[in-house]
């Protein structure tokens, strides 16, 4: 058997002007196993996030993701999304979902939905009431999320001996037909079925590592949050479901309405019949009673034009007509031991989050069975909490409907998330909620879309830029700029190339030579850096002014011909690296006789009579002797292009000249001679015989 290649291995050396260097070792990466292209499907979908920095970047982005997946579609759709996980998620952001290659280049194409994600999002868990149960609601569920099929299990388990049926096979069952659908309505079953799959889908979501800051449970919905919070077992809060479902199941039949009006505008209207249930929004009242008194009722809000509706329920629910199953509740609760919640979650009764005492007393969790359920009032108490994002944790979306019902200050909608489709949906459960979790990221939730530890990483497209260009208007050769119109006054030179002179100290101002020195060594490093001399700061370095090896460089070889005094590129970048030990620097190297400050002309008291010619004419009137005017240097040209050229020359002899520094201390070679026979048999008088020389005599390594 052939031995395995030897992985390959790359050394990186990164070597700075200033002395820092960097070198790294890479090694190849291990060789992966390909999947067998019968798992390129994959029995649950995927989340495929996309992100940009505005809407039109994440459609760029996931047209390209589409474009490469419909050239390679044998990738595996889970190695893609847990690329796509690792990258840096981007404000606005967009979510496809699809089990294997070609679904997702559709649902790619397919996004229209792109969202901001909040700065620090919070999330609330709601957890609905009884009427939200539907035969089969667990149908894909159990089969695709492990963490939910656990704690499905375990409370299915649980309550099976309180009941005298399979609710499990009700609740996979995906075509139930009417008899499971009228057996599921019984309150002895719908409450164990909604609190199962409440405390089930809880579960699975804290898996992802999304946790509540809140919860807000609709009448059995508060038992989930009990559960869920830790003041109770899971245990003990499913037997005190099924009590509370039995007990509530024996009491005599009634009706309930809902309303499409404020309660306030309901009261008023109600008799000895019927009572308020629940107030769900502010224009959207429940009520509860007797079948005849709910049909009064009703038609009275008819007469006004009030919008009404029968609910579907054998019970009025939280009425007077439950006072009987007061007593089996509160025995059920005096059984269980309660601890200190460790997630706060609201009160049916108050609206207002539950406090310990109350979380701990049995007589409170019979009242809840009576009083009406205040979830606008708990609603509103986090609605204007900032950044907050509600999530239906359970079957259905009656509370994704409630919850549009509410504004928040600023007039908006709140931004809510059902886990679940509705019961008379097309859309199966498991992809809904992997859609779900998607539009949670979507909105700023830190939840990774593959948790498997064997996913790989794959070779995606980067992201798409808008390409926008950004062109300087040149103006035609010949034609003058609209900027700066033609004119006759002459063009000033580069800044760079004048050099101003030392200003002269006034009258009685003292004046030294290093305050000359200064001012020149202003102008050397204004004109580098392209600042202003009054700009360099003498108390900062150099490089914290913006000099970077480059200028400097340049300002090494402008001060050594200024100053003639030379100083090396090292010294600027270290104990010469600020203006005043500079200055200090070349005033005890530079001449004594140069840079000395001006000295201001004095007046005699009396004018000198001017000198006389032989002629009797004053010498003073003859014209002056023509005197070498001093040399000026050549302007350096102001195109752009020969000050590039300046520039680069000026490097090359810098480099030039450390070379020449380097040879100089390297140990002499032979010249090289001519390959003559002579020379190649006798060695020269220079170089001692290859057989003689020592280890000190070899020549360098190239």
């Amino acid at each position: 058997m052939a031995a395995p290649p030897p992985s390959r291995l790359a050394a990186v050396s990164s070597f700075g002007v200033g002395g820092t260097n960097a070198h790294v070792v890479l090694g190849e990466s291990p060789a992966r196993q390909v999947q067998a292209p019968a798992s390129r499907h994959m029995p649950m979908p995927l989340w495929l996030p996309v992100s940009g920095a505005d809407r039109d970047a994440v459609l760029r982005n996931a047209d390209a993701l589409a474009t490469h997946l419909e050239d390679h579609p044998t990738l595996a759709l889970q190695d893609v999304a847990a690329t796509l996980g690792r990258r840096t998620a981007r404000t606005f952001r967009a979510v496809a979902t699809a089990s294997d290659c070609a679904e997702a280049v559709a649902s790619l194409r397919a996004i229209r939905d792109v969202r901001a994600a909040l700065d620090a999002p919070r999330v609330v868990f709601l957890f609905p009431g009884q009427g939200s149960q539907h035969p089969g609601m667990a149908a894909g569920l159990r089969e695709s999320l492990p963490a939910f099929a656990t704690a499905f299990d375990a409370v299915m388990d649980v309550i099976g001996p309180h009941l005298d049926i399979d609710l499990a096979g009700l609740l996979l069952e995906r075509e139930a037909g009417e008899d499971a659908a009228a057996l599921l309505a019984q309150t002895r079953y719908a409450q164990p079925a909604l609190f199962a799959m409440s405390y089930a889908l809880a579960t699975w979501l804290r898996s992802l590592g999304v946790e509540p800051a809140a919860m807000i449970g609709h009448s059995i919905g508060e038992y989930a949050a009990a559960a869920v919070s830790g003041l109770i077992d899971m245990e003990s809060a499913a037997g005190c479901v099924c009590a509370r479902g039995a007990a509530m199941q024996a009491q005599p039949p009634g009706a309930m309405l809902a309303v499409r009006a404020a309660l306030a505008d309901v009261e008023p209207l109600l008799g000895e019949t019927a009572e308020v249930a629940a107030s769900n929004a502010p224009a959207l009242t429940v009520l509860s009673g007797s079948v005849e008194g709910i049909e009064a009722i009703a038609a009275r809000l008819g007469e006004r034009d009030v919008q009404t509706t029968r609910l579907k329920v054998s019970h009025a629910f939280h009425s007077r007509s439950m006072e009987g199953a007061l007593d089996a509740v509160e025995s059920a609760w005096r059984a269980v031991a309660t601890r200190e919640p460790q997630v706060p979650f609201y009160s049916c009764v108050t609206g207002a989050r539950i406090s310990r005492e109350q979380a701990g007393d049995p007589a409170y969790w019979a009242r809840q069975v009576r009083q009406p359920v205040r979830f606008s009032d708990a609603l509103m108490a986090e609605i204007d909490q900032p950044d907050t994002v509600f999530v239906e944790v359970g079957p259905s979306q009656a509370l994704s409907s409630l919850v549009r019902a509410h504004r928040r200050g600023d007039g908006s909608v709140p931004p809510c998330v059902a886990l679940l489709p509705t019961a008379s949906g097309d859309g199966a459960a498991a992809p809904h909620a992997v859609q779900a979790v998607g539009s949670l990221w979507a909105l700023g939730l830190p939840i990774a879309p593959v948790a498997d530890a064997h996913a790989h990483r794959v070779e995606l497209p980067g992201y798409c830029f808008a390409d926008t260009r950004f062109w300087y208007p040149r103006p035609e050769p010949g034609h003058a700029s609209e900027a700066q119109p033609a004119s006759s006054t002459p063009v000033a030179p580069p800044r760079e190339a004048i050099r101003q002179p030392p200003a002269t100290p006034a009258p009685g101002q003292a004046a030294d030579r290093r305050s000359v020195i200064e001012s020149e060594l202003r102008q050397v490093l204004a004109g580098v850096a392209g600042l202003a001399p009054e700009e360099i700061d003498g108390q900062s370095s150099l490089l914290e002014q913006g000099l970077d090896s480059l200028s400097l460089t340049q300002a090494a070889l402008e001060i050594s011909r200024v100053f003639d005094c030379r100083v090396a590129l090292r010294e600027l970048l270290g104990p010469l690296d600020r203006l005043g030990v500079l200055v200090d620097h070349l005033d005890e190297r530079v001449s004594p006789d140069r840079f000395m400050p001006a000295t201001p002309d004095v007046e005699p008291d009396t004018p000198a009579q001017a000198p006389q010619r032989a002629d009797g004419q004053d010498a003073a009137s003859d014209p002056a002797p023509a005197s070498p005017l001093p040399t000026v240097p050549a302007l350096v040209s102001s195109t752009d292009v020969a000050r590039l050229i300046e520039q680069q020359m000026a490097l090359m002899a810098q480099q030039l000249e450390l070379l020449r520094s380097i040879q100089g201390s390297l140990p002499s070679r032979d010249p090289i001679r001519e390959d003559t026979p002579e020379s190649a048999t006798r060695p020269s008088a220079a170089e001692p015989d290859a057989r003689t020389r020592t280890s000190a005599d070899a020549p360098l390594p190239p």
